[in-house]
């Protein structure tokens, strides 16, 4: 993304540019870094009004809402966002309206407006049904405004759902959103073993990205869980100390392909 960044500045081409930020905003908002995401938005809305380049301007009115949400209530943002909302429908570019009105959900649920959420879900599950590669997100998200609901039984199904369509996408970032809330809610049922096993396997499956949220929060649940001390001490066991092979290990507290006779004690 720097590279492309760089490459527009170079070119000095207003569109380049503003649409190399576009992009880099909607990365940032993938890897939930608001702050971010914001900036690149900023970037955005200046090189628009350089060139004139409407529709992608109004399409930027979307993007630092989800952070925003957290200090102003959506109602005073709602005229701008819808500003670019009917933006992309007089340009008839749908593209991107699944992510968009998943994002706008998580900010109306940040605000406290659960039922508005559903419903701006429920619209980002029927907007343009050939975006599948937010599919499990929106599921996802479905799911925990549910919960919040008490709606137990939808919820855990929205999460095993979604987990099901990102692990046939091979969608690994989604699968471990998805792994993640269902450990949660597994957590708070008292299955601890379950949600480990769950979860254990898809954060054992990256070699690298381990400060970004996703995975800081997966490593964290997993701490509660008793899996990374278990993990270390199988890695003692397997390669002696200062050696580390995750897939491995997370097999072997998997229960399967027990190396060399190693065992691993689930947490309670």
């Amino acid at each position: 993304m720097r590279v492309a960044i760089a490459s527009a500045t170079e070119l000095k081409s207003p569109f380049e540019q503003a649409y190399t930020q576009w992009l880099a905003a909607k990365l940032q908002l993938f890897l939930r870094n608001f702050e971010t995401s914001k900036d690149c938005r900023g970037r955005v809305s200046c090189s628009v009004r350089g060139a004139r380049i409407s529709a992608l301007g109004r399409r930027s009115y979307i993007l630092p809402w989800p952070r925003g949400s957290r200090r102003r209530a959506p109602d005073s943002a709602m005229p701008r966002i819808n500003l670019g909302f009917r933006g992309m429908e007089e340009s008839r570019a749908l593209g991107g309206m699944t992510i968009f009105l998943n994002w706008l959900a998580v900010a109306q649920a940040l605000a406290g407006k659960t039922a508005e959420a559903l419903d701006t879900v429920e619209r980002a599950l029927q907007a343009n049904p050939a975006e599948l590669y937010v599919l499990p997100e929106a599921l996802r998200i479905r799911g925990e405004l549910r919960l919040r609901r008490q709606q137990t039984e939808l919820a855990e199904a929205d999460f095993r759902d979604s987990l099901a369509v990102a692990r046939k996408q091979g969608a690994k970032s989604w699968e471990l959103r998805s792994a993640m809330s269902l450990a949660h809610m597994l957590t708070k049922r008292r299955d601890r073993r379950a949600a480990r096993d769950l979860l254990a396997p898809v954060y054992g499956w990256y070699t690298e990205g381990f400060d970004t949220a996703d995975l800081k929060n997966a490593r964290a649940l997993l701490e509660e869980l008793g899996y990374v001390q278990e993990r270390k001490a199988i890695e003692r066991r397997l390669y002696g100390p200062g050696t580390r092979d995750v897939r491995l290990c997370t097999q072997a507290l998997a229960g399967t392909a027990l190396p060399f006779g190693v065992t691993g004690e689930s947490p309670a």
